[in-house]
């Protein structure tokens, strides 16, 4: 025996359920209907326990097994044919569908997939069809007696084979998420990110998602700035099918109500007539703050103010650091074109500010540095670091304060740099109005640790040449 779909064990089937048996060879079709058998269990007589706990311990079957618990399910069984596994391949496309409606996963050729399939494959497939429906929360038993054989030998199985199932009961609205009528005071904790993006309603067993279309409201609307209209949640389900995600931007501090209508159904053919609502409330957003910048390394323009933005959610201070850098220290840091991570150790002196941000509540707001104000002095041309952080924006998983670095150059320069094998032509122009910059002393340093020096000339170009390996790839 190979597996069974319903799964053993399983509770997500419906009415129109059938059994799949497979095993590793192709099943004498007149000893499987012989030696399997279909029961369902009669409720009455468990009195209320569920069958699937009192038959967990399988290998304790057959001493369990009373006959006068059960009933029998009459069925037809026969070997699987093309025609069953194109109807499983045409439910499985339709589920992933519902599942991603905007990038349904790519199916194989239909075709090539029915052609590779021959007789022996299918007959070791048994499919067993219940001449009426099965019940609405009930147990079921299939049971394989151990002389099931094959088309060929001598062999039958080992032990008796059982599978238990259940079918789904009336819908039911289990639980959902936020938890009715709580406070989310850590979105982070529990799980939501930085910003309360989604609820869930989690069903007995999988619900139809188009009958929930347009049956979900959220109190108070959110009307979107642009077009004036109401934005209105994006509905999916799990992968189970039987949770219901809604996504939809919440603002933070507010209280919501969420609002299901009645009418809507599951997978099996039953109808939740009954509203449903649940309500809670937002966290505050977790303060943020981001030093703005594009690079490791960022040029300030010394014909300008040396500034920088800080971009900050729900605080009122930034911790500034700060210190010019030694051609020493900057070459510590910098290596391959890379501030490396050596920043993370350097070593000071530094001079330390505490900097005042802009704040208005769950509001993300900007705050200019200035960085020669907050610093008392004049900042001429060189390389300098500057470190920004925060008391109150701390990293979720190690509880300390996040640490921002930036390593900038102030200068009234530009360089462009044009490498070939054995050249490297630099272009030197004025950041103010892009005239090229004559007599700027210029180096560069190999890979090697070699020193090269030069000067540009009136049309700002400097020129480097040297002799390397006869190779496309040296540089």
């Amino acid at each position: 025996f190979a597996y069974s779909e319903p799964a053993d064990l399983s509770r997500y089937n419906g009415p129109s359920s059938k059994v799949k048996l497979a095993f590793n060879q192709p099943i004498d079709i007149g000893s499987a209907r012989s030696t399997i058998h279909f029961y369902k269990a009669k409720e009455a007589e468990f009195q209320g326990k569920d069958v699937s706990q009192d038959y967990r311990d399988l290998s304790k079957f057959s001493e369990m097994f009373r006959p006068e618990q059960w009933e029998e399910v009459t069925f037809s069984l026969n070997h699987m044919t093309r025609e069953d596994v194109k109807a499983e391949l045409d439910a499985e496309r339709e589920k992933l569908k519902k599942l991603y409606p905007e990038n349904t996963p790519l199916f194989e050729d239909e075709s090539l997939l029915l052609d590779a399939l021959d007789e022996e494959d299918l007959k070791k497939t048994i499919l067993l069809k219940p001449t009426f429906a099965l019940s609405f929360g009930s147990t079921y038993l299939v049971k394989i007696d151990n002389d099931l054989h094959g088309e060929q030998g001598t062999y039958s199985l080992e032990h008796e084979q059982t599978l238990l199932f259940k079918t789904v009961g009336d819908l039911k609205i289990e639980s959902t998420r936020p938890v009715d009528k709580t406070a989310i005071k850590n979105a982070m904790e529990e799980g939501y990110g930085q910003r309360l993006g989604f609820a869930e309603i989690v069903f007995s067993h999988p619900v139809d998602l188009d009958s929930l279309q347009e049956k979900i409201t959220i109190s108070p609307t959110h009307i979107d700035p642009d077009t004036k209209l109401e934005v209105k949640p994006t509905l999916s389900l799990n992968y189970d099918q039987n949770a219901l995600q809604i996504m939809y931007e919440f603002e933070p501090s507010t209280d919501y109500t969420i609002h299901l209508k009645g009418g809507f159904g599951d997978q099996y053919g039953q109808t939740y007539k009954d509203d449903f609502s649940f309500g809670f409330k937002t966290p505050q957003l977790r303060p943020v703050l981001t030093l703005m910048n594009r690079s490791d390394i960022s040029i300030l323009d010394s014909n300008k103010p040396r500034i920088y933005y800080l971009r900050s959610t729900n605080l009122d201070t930034a911790q500034l650091k700060f210190k010019k850098l030694t051609q020493a220290e900057f070459e510590h840091i910098y290596s391959y074109g890379y501030v490396n991570e050596n920043i993370n150790s350097l070593a000071g002196p530094f001079i330390t500010r505490t900097k005042k941000v802009s704040s208005e509540f769950n509001k993300e707001v900007f705050t200019t540095l200035d960085l020669e104000k907050e610093m008392g002095q004049k900042l001429d041309g060189g390389i300098y670091y500057l470190e920004v952080s925060s008391p109150q924006f701390i990293d979720y998983y190690n509880k300390k304060p996040i640490i921002q670095r930036q390593v900038f150059v102030v200068s009234g320069s530009s360089l462009a740099v044009k490498k070939a094998k054995n050249e490297i032509l630099i272009w030197a122009t004025s950041l103010k109005d892009g005239t090229p910059v004559e007599g700027m002393k210029v180096s560069i340093k190999t890979r090697d640790g070699k020193v090269l020096e030069t000067v540009s000339d009136k049309e700002g170009l400097a020129t480097f040449t040297w002799s390397g390996p006869d190779s496309e790839n040296f540089n």
